[in-house]
């Protein structure tokens, strides 16, 4: 733990660089934080916050807390396959890609509308995306998303996506980041503006149109990946001849706000690159084309406001794993760029048990 600044930063990592301990010091200094800032052990410097990072406020929310991706998650399903030969599989993969675009491609007609959250308001900057998204719904999108088939150590076949809020998620945090700079201008904020973290009270208009454009935006990534893993499901039944069951999806965000309740505090627990993990609730900790992934079960751990990492792969590639690599760019997400996956896994054994551990056997990256 460090005590060095104005609120406790507590570690489930063994090291640290300068630059990723300077801005995590920085969140710990601002005026609206409260509790402890918790730093996962997949963190590391990227842009204005570092990832793999929990923090909660009191009645303010924070942008680049979030993140651009909002909503991006992990979501699984174990099949009752327990053998599929690497032919079938190239076959699959094949016929995946042909009906899921996967980078900066779009549906080249327009998905169900009935498939997009309607529960929402619609406030401007949703509204005037929206068309996009019949286009965008259950697609990949790019960086390190990725759809991969697995094997866990009983046999059976499972089918993971990672993937987020496609270009909507973006619009949004871009959007309420430059009115939470106007506004925080206004306030005479003493937040410097070289942290890049302007904030928004969720009490005043803008920053509860922001709350509900958030949500919108997760419950927008989570659709996406549900019609990208009925659309898989759907290429097993054709291809596979034998009879298949699916259990059901587990899904789970690790990017995104929600209010929760600590020691009597009503709190907005912000988790960037980290997952919400109550007591025996399930969670997905992905590995990369290279390692295992891992279903996880929680366990009660108040001092991590019940959050775990989102996963990181290996540096190593110790498994002959079907991909679908066809760019230098994919190589950024190659397994050496990855921490080891069994450090990440070890350093927070106080906050799971291991469920599951999958190991890929095919993979489509993004």
């Amino acid at each position: 733990m460090i005590r060095s600044e104005s609120i406790p930063i507590k570690l489930w990592i063994d090291k640290i660089e300068l630059k990723t301990l300077k801005q995590i010091k920085n969140l710990a200094n601002l005026p609206f934080v409260f509790g402890d800032i918790i730093v996962m052990p997949n963190c590391y410097q990227k842009y204005n916050m570092p990832t793999g990072i929990v923090l909660g406020t009191i009645d303010v929310l924070i942008p680049h807390a979030i993140g651009n991706d909002i909503g991006c998650g992990v979501c699984a399903i174990k099949t009752s396959l327990t053998n599929i030969n690497n032919t079938i599989l190239k076959r699959l993969l094949l016929k995946i890609q042909d009906i899921i675009p996967i980078g900066f491609n779009n549906h080249k007609i327009q998905q169900n509308k009935n498939l997009i959250p309607t529960n929402f308001p619609y406030n401007d900057i949703v509204e005037s995306k929206l068309n996009n998204s019949y286009f965008q719904i259950g697609t990949l999108g790019n960086n390190d998303h990725f759809i991969e088939f697995q094997k866990d150590e009983d046999d059976y076949i499972w089918i993971m996506i990672h993937s987020g809020s496609r270009k909507i998620g973006k619009e949004v945090t871009n959007y309420y980041n430059k009115k939470a700079i106007e506004h925080n201008i206004k306030w005479y904020s003493k937040i410097p503006a070289e942290y890049d973290l302007a904030f928004l009270p969720i009490n005043c208009e803008i920053g509860k149109m922001y709350f509900e454009d958030m949500n919108f935006c997760i419950m927008f990534a989570q659709a996406n990946r549900k019609l990208m893993m009925t659309r898989i499901k759907e290429c097993i039944n054709e291809i596979v001849t034998t009879n298949i069951n699916f259990n059901p999806i587990i899904d789970v965000v690790h990017n995104y706000a929600i209010l929760e309740k600590y020691n009597g505090f009503n709190l907005i627990i912000h988790r960037k690159d980290a997952i919400r993990l109550y007591e025996n609730e399930t969670g997905i900790l992905p590995g990369n084309q290279g390692s295992y992934s891992y279903i996880i079960k929680g366990k009660k751990n108040d001092y991590s406001f019940n959050s775990c990492s989102h996963g990181t792969g290996c540096k190593l590639n110790s498994f002959n794993t079907i991909h679908t690599i066809k760019t230098t760019n994919q190589l950024d997400n190659a397994p050496g760029t990855y921490k080891d996956i069994t450090n990440i896994i070890n350093q927070q054994l106080d906050l799971f048990t291991i469920a599951a551990r999958l190991k890929p056997i095919a993979t489509i990256k993004a």
